[in-house]
């Protein structure tokens, strides 16, 4: 799902939220060895092995570790804890 957000023109931006982006880097910081830098906005990796091990178990996660992500902290509280996780699903097929 992805969602478009609109502040008011006094905060200037306008930003596409992605709940799956949310939902990776929740998962990455949960991780340890893996932190949250709040003056840049980017992951901190205390040693690259955890990161290389991260990836090779995600290879999604190529372009997350160098890039900063300045509204997660906004992210945090739009999408909190809330996070689909399949275990009340229904099937939409007829007879199951």
């Amino acid at each position: 799902m992805v969602r478009k957000l609109r502040m008011g023109s006094e905060q200037g931006f306008k930003e596409s939220l992605s709940g799956k982006e949310y939902g990776t880097l929740s998962d990455l910081l949960s991780k340890s060895g893996i932190g949250w830098n709040s003056t840049t906005s980017m992951i901190n990796v205390e040693d690259e092995s955890v990161w290389e091990d991260c990836r090779r178990a995600d290879p999604s996660l190529k372009g997350f570790h160098h890039k900063t992500w300045p509204y997660y902290t906004q992210w945090i509280e739009i999408f909190g804890k809330d996070r689909a996780t399949g275990e009340n699903a229904v099937s939409n097929k007829l007879g199951q």
